[in-house]
């Protein structure tokens, strides 16, 4: 018994001993990523959730770039983050990922953000709550796991790049993370109310939104704001979800909130990019997605180069990728949106009626819904 007790002992305090080294010198780490803000002289900073990663590599290339995004941010995290950032460097621009699931009033569920991102100045309540997560962290043997595998990525990440440049684009999708991502956001992320894992707030644009557009006016930067793609198959989730509306008002309170800092600072508004639509790229079939899509919810750096450079390089409209929307547009933007949703659905009714059955399916088993 003692033995037993020995060896589950040791197993537990290198798993903590490892998790902790990695919450705190790990290069993809929150503190590791304050501490990059902190050297300062960046040329672009990239902002946003886990999606805002396939963006970087892009302006790696060509500018010193510093990679604020995190996984699940709201704009509250974002204004944070950047607010940090700024102190230490004066970038020529800010690219912003918006994701419409980072907008809900429930997120991150019963957690409250806290200030754990920053290395210099603590509140006595910040560091309480700093200490605390980082105990929880490195406790959950769960982190052991993820943290060995993003421990070895960076050489799994260039076989990738090598490989994608032999095959010219034949990398096979991951259909089980597509399918683990659908159930994911039907059985939690997008439960709306009563179930309250769920529900778009407005009150968002308002308060952070509204203050990180004021800091590319006052401090002269271009900001260039991208709702980021996801498969045509999410955006069929939110349909059934009975989210469709909610992301409808989002993209137009969107461009009414950007339009409205830029005139109280008699300024031009800034570029809004709209990627979250159905489109060829995002409609693409997942046997030919593998060169686009990690899974449903999350799009790879080569779809985001293909992005960035039909943005920077031919402007206005490029139906493949994305809409430049404003005021002038939305109406009509929105109008097209939902008649290509239709058709959608119409052409490919297998795939919407395979995610309603599973979306009845997953309510009936968690009692969302009563059915005989």
């Amino acid at each position: 018994m003692s033995g037993v007790l020995v060896t589950a002992t040791l197993i537990v305090s290198l798993s903590v001993a490892f998790n902790c080294w990695f919450y705190i010198y790990a290069p993809d780490s929150d503190l590791k990523r304050a501490q990059n803000a902190e050297k300062g002289g960046y040329e672009v900073i990239v902002v946003g959730s886990s999606r805002a990663n396939a963006y970087v590599p892009y302006f790696e290339e060509r500018f010193k770039t510093l990679n604020l995004a995190a996984g699940g941010a709201k704009p509250y995290e974002m204004k944070r983050r950047l607010e940090h950032a700024l102190r230490f460097s004066a970038p020529k621009e800010i690219i912003i990922d918006l994701g419409f699931f980072s907008f809900n009033r429930y997120w991150p569920g019963s957690q409250t953000y806290t200030e754990y991102f920053f290395t210099t100045t603590f509140t006595r309540s910040d560091t309480l709550h700093r200490f605390k997560r980082f105990i929880f962290y490195s406790l959950d043997y769960r982190n052991l796991f993820t943290n060995l595998k993003q421990l070895y990525k960076p050489k799994k990440d260039h076989k990738k790049v090598q490989d994608k440049k032999k095959k010219a684009g034949s990398l096979l999708p991951n259909k089980k993370a597509f399918f683990k991502t659908e159930e994911f956001y039907m059985r939690d992320g997008y439960n709306p109310t009563p179930f309250k894992q769920y529900q778009y707030d407005a009150d968002i644009f308002d308060t952070e939104l509204h203050a990180i557009l004021e800091m590319g006016y006052l401090r002269d930067i271009e900001i260039t704001l991208i709702t980021s793609p996801v498969h045509a198959r999410l955006l069929n989730i939110l349909d059934i979800m009975g989210l469709w509306s909610d992301l409808e008002n989002w993209k137009i309170k969107l461009v009414e909130l950007n339009e409205r800092v830029a005139k109280e600072y008699n300024q031009q508004a800034f570029p809004i990019y709209d990627a979250m639509i159905f489109s060829p790229s995002t409609m693409i079939d997942i046997e030919m997605s593998g060169n686009l899509y990690k899974e449903n919810s999350h799009f790879k750096p080569f779809f985001a180069s293909k992005v960035l450079d039909s943005i920077r390089l031919r402007g206005n409209v490029q139906p493949n990728h994305y809409v430049l929307i404003s005021s002038k547009n939305i109406d009509r933007h929105l109008e097209v949106q939902s008649k290509k949703k239709e058709k959608y659905r119409m052409q490919k009714p297998n795939i919407y009626n395979d995610l309603l059955q599973r979306n009845i399916t997953i309510k009936r088993a968690k009692k969302y819904l009563k059915i005989d």
